[in-house]
């Protein structure tokens, strides 16, 4: 039986990931890799982000690496505006992971890095969606994700 039927229905509208059991194909830096759950959970993620609400590909950084305070940390995707400001950081947990306060302070600390005011976190069933007000001292949680027209405004 190919891996891939074995891996759960996620929380997404339908979107084309190409699979071939064992691996599945990103297209956003045009490799096959192993079909991990994680995996499975990123690719739908990124793919939901660019066909359904218009983020370009090309803006998109997978497996972003970083630095702070002389560690390096790797986050799994950092999305540009037309200038390579960062304006979202995204974090994908396998389907079985539960996010948790853990997640998020690693996302604060990427954020605190490069300064992406939008921070999203998914399993693939579970996506929570954060905006930190312009001086990064508050936050508040949105009901959705903003499509990328929205996003360039809210981050503005």
């Amino acid at each position: 039986m190919p891996r891939s039927t074995s891996l759960p229905a996620l929380n997404f509208p339908s979107v084309d990931v190409r699979t071939d059991g064992e691996h599945i194909f990103d297209p956003f830096r045009k490799k096959w890799l192993v079909l991990t759950p994680e995996e499975w959970v990123r690719q739908h993620f990124l793919t939901y982000l660019h066909q359904h609400l218009g983020y370009p590909r090309s803006l998109i950084k997978v497996e972003q690496g970083l630095t702070v305070a002389g560690n390096a940390f790797r986050a799994d995707a950092v999305i540009y505006n037309n200038n390579i400001k960062p304006l979202a950081l995204l974090e994908c947990k396998a389907p079985h992971i539960r996010i948790t306060e853990k997640t998020f302070e690693q996302l604060a600390v990427y954020t605190a890095r490069i300064r992406a005011r939008l921070i999203m976190a998914s399993n693939g069933r579970n996506h929570y969606i954060c905006l930190f007000s312009r001086d990064f001292t508050s936050y508040r949680f949105l009901d959705n994700i903003p499509d990328y027209t929205a996003l360039c405004q809210m981050t503005d």
